[in-house]
């Protein structure tokens, strides 16, 4: 009952983000709706705007045309050729209805031919006209007129004048034209808008502040007269200013008359709500406006909600008729499900929760010892990066099967994690006996895997009487396990300790890059003829808050939290930088050595990255070395080998260093493609040794049979130095040549070494 309580509870909560989300969506439909329309509705404004002062433009050129044409060589002496004149431009005038010469008091001198000139009154005689004629007569631009009716051509007409001058400007008469302005023939008979929408131009304010339509859509000539001959309410146009100035933050109306389209809604004193995109053609004096009713708009958003709505009901049904189903399913799948709960879908061992899951388990251990053994895979990331995760899941699925083989049935197998799996185990085991069982071959799809295993040890109630506690300390002796590689660690305090020191070190290395903490030190290597061979490049680091550290330290917290990539791409960068600037201060080449560690070398694209750097900077790659140990030789060995054998066929040496203390066979030492061994200090400390000379000479021996040059470190002594002569050492490394030193340093040593020759 619980869970289908829970199940509700779910319901509940989805179905109040689904009705937030939808109410979101209603939201932003509505916003994008009215957006659309205020685009859409701008967008009109602009085309009527251009429209006009286009229209309005090529009248005022044709006006000034036909009054030069008029006026020169006395046209106007003839009357018939005036009048033919006028009538060519009629016809070939789309919106002009006729033209019309007139003097300065307003009497027509000439027209076009459909209009009777002796029927025709002094324009002046008509008040809608006698401003504008006036304004023509002062302005030297052509003047845009109040729309009128003109009885002689039966038609309501936009007047446009433009006053005649001579060439010094005094004033011959006025050109005037009519623009038809009917419900069938208009200036903007081309543009078509949606029924929705009214276009309307306006007149600027006249000598009484009044504003007059000149153009006014969707209505039927019968209203013209209303229309055009009657003044804008006062009310209507001030409700409409005073919204105007409030949106766009304006203090007078003047501040809008810029040609910019300006959009805003409003209602108006009959209380219709309108959407409408307002703009002012200064040129001529005219205001365009495109309105909307808002009751069609809220038409169209309750058209576009409701299909939201009816959406969204038909999902919230659909869930209650599935939470039902669920609800109904619930007892049947419940074992299922708490199986699922508590354990690995790959293995099908206990998963990391199933511990905290199940308090009897937690109540039945308090009386029985046991160990908690930490189990992690060595190096396991590289099956799955290069024969994919498909291979690495059949992987872990055969180590389940050993597992499974070897602990009890009242042993607790889980899988912590990708490759990490934790045992509860009740009774005495052969640890070694577990790492030989996972170390043997596994065969996969025709492939065959050795595995190596880190494991750590804790103990009930011994080390401690809480499982979390326990799980921790197991980690951190895995972790010290790690550094020996397919080796077991039984927990104590000092490991405790040491991983409190290392988690210090890790929360500072964080930042260690950033803060360019780490520097370069780079120690002579001396070959046998007593001539610089070349350098080993050791990273240092010091932080303002633990001091020193070193590398023995450092380097394996890096590699345990991935940081060791960037740090190694940066050894790699900052010591050639460096070798190359030495070989440039010195007129000396010589060899570079660069540590590389397991993972740094393991990982995709590694040798891409150092072929690039050495590109960059513009070394001889055949004088870098790249220091391997023994462990990484032997980690994935069939992987390792073609990565090696890539590395020298681009030039590049490779050193194994640690030689003797690690696990190499003479097996693995034939298919390896390394050119030079490096013995270990403990080696060279006891050459002088007569128990340990025999070792040397088997050691030596080795490198000399596979034609390796033999670098012996740790040189402190010239006895030392006389006696590796003689076992056929190759090159020299240790603190009787030189400690190692910083660059500068550096320059100086090897200018005071050949200086002395």
């Amino acid at each position: 009952m619980k869970k289908i309580k829970n199940i509700w509870s779910l319901f509940f909560i989805l179905f109040s983000f689904i009705s937030i989300v939808f109410l979101y969506i209603a939201y932003l439909r509505y916003n994008a709706i009215l957006e659309t329309n205020k685009t859409l509705t701008s967008s009109y404004n602009k085309i009527l705007y251009n429209s006009l002062d286009t229209t309005l433009s090529q009248n005022e050129v044709l006006l000034d045309t036909l009054a030069q044409e008029l006026l020169s060589f006395e046209l106007l002496k003839n009357k018939e050729n005036s009048r033919e004149l006028l009538q060519k431009a009629l016809e070939n005038s789309k919106y002009v209805i006729g033209f019309g010469l007139t003097d300065t008091k307003g009497n027509l001198l000439v027209t076009s031919a459909n209009i009777d000139i002796k029927k025709t009154p002094n324009i002046l005689t008509n008040d809608a006209v006698r401003t504008t004629f006036e304004k023509a007569l002062k302005s030297d631009r052509m003047v845009v007129g109040r729309t009128y009716f003109f009885p002689p051509l039966n038609s309501w007409v936009i007047p446009v004048r433009k006053a005649v001058r001579d060439h010094e400007g005094n004033i011959l008469g006025v050109m005037i034209a009519g623009l038809v302005n009917n419900k069938q023939n208009n200036i903007f008979n081309g543009i078509s808008l949606d029924d929705e929408r009214t276009i309307l131009l306006v007149h600027d304010l006249d000598k009484n502040n009044q504003y007059y339509r000149m153009y006014f859509s969707n209505k039927h000539d019968s209203d013209y007269k209303k229309m055009y001959e009657n003044p804008l309410k006062k009310t209507t146009y001030a409700v409409l200013m005073e919204n105007l100035q409030k949106e766009f933050h304006i203090s007078s109306i003047e501040e809008i008359k810029d040609g910019k389209i300006y959009y805003t809604s409003t209602k108006l004193p009959n209380h219709k709500s309108i959407f409408l995109s307002i703009s002012y053609n200064q040129k001529y004096k005219i205001w365009v406006v495109v309105s909307q009713k808002q009751a069609f708009v809220n038409t169209v958003v309750f058209d576009n909600l409701l299909s939201i709505f009816t959406i969204y009901f038909f999902i919230i049904i659909s869930f209650v008729l599935f939470f039902r189903t669920i609800a109904r399913k619930e007892k049947e799948k419940e074992a299922e499900l708490i199986y699922k709960v508590n354990h690995d879908t790959l293995t099908g061992h206990y998963n990391r929760d199933y511990i905290g899951n199940d308090t009897a388990v937690i109540e039945g251990l308090k009386d029985k010892e046991f160990e908690v053994i930490f189990l992690d895979i060595d190096n396991f990331k590289n099956i799955n990066d290069r024969f994919g995760h498909h291979i690495g899941d059949k992987v872990l699925v055969g180590l389940s099967g050993k597992l499974n083989k070897f602990f009890n049935e009242e042993d607790i197998i889980i899988r912590h994690g990708g490759d990490e799996f934790i045992v509860l185990s009740f009774s005495k085991l052969d640890h070694n006996e577990l790492i030989e069982l996972i170390s043997t071959p596994c065969a996969i799809d025709e492939l065959e895997f050795r595995l190596g295993v880190s494991m750590g040890i804790s103990k009930y109630p011994y080390d401690s009487v809480n499982l979390d506690e326990l799980f921790s300390m197991a980690d951190i002796a895995m972790h010290e396990a790690k550094k020996v590689r397919n080796s077991y660690k039984y927990f104590n305090q000092e490991m405790y300790q040491k991983s409190m020191e290392n988690s210090d070190i890790e929360h500072q290395l964080r930042h260690a890059l950033d803060n360019d903490e780490f520097y370069m030190m780079y120690q002579p290597q001396i070959s046998s003829d007593m001539q610089i061979y070349g350098v080993e490049a050791l990273i240092r680091w010091e932080n303002k808050k633990l001091g020193f550290v070193p590398p023995d330290k450092f380097i394996s917290v890096a590699e345990d939290n991935g940081m060791i990539l960037k740090i190694g791409e940066w050894v790699i960068n900052r010591s050639l930088r460096d070798i190359k600037e030495i070989w440039e201060e010195t007129g000396h080449k010589f060899h570079i050595s660069l540590n590389i560690s397991v993972i740094q070398f393991m990982e995709a694209g590694f040798l891409e990255v150092l072929l690039d750097a050495i590109s960059e900077i513009g070394i001889d790659k055949t004088y870098v070395t790249l220091e391997i140990t023994e462990s990484l030789a032997i980690e994935e060995f069939n992987y390792v080998i073609p990565l090696l054998n890539k590395v020298r066929e681009n030039g590049i040496e490779i050193s194994l260093d640690d030689f003797g203390t690690g696990y190499s066979s003479l097996s693995i030492l034939n298919k390896l493609p390394i050119s030079e061994i490096k013995i270990d200090k403990q080696f060279v400390d006891g050459v002088l040794k007569n128990t340990e000379n025999s070792l040397i000479k088997t050691i030596f021996s080795i490198g000399k049979n596979f034609s390796f040059k033999i670098v012996c470190e740790g040189t402190e002594t010239a006895a030392q130095v006389e006696v590796l002569k003689e076992h056929g050492c190759d090159i020299f490394q240790g603190y009787h040549f030189s400690k190692p030193l910083k660059k500068d340093q550096l320059i100086r040593y090897i200018k005071d070494f050949y200086d002395r020759r």
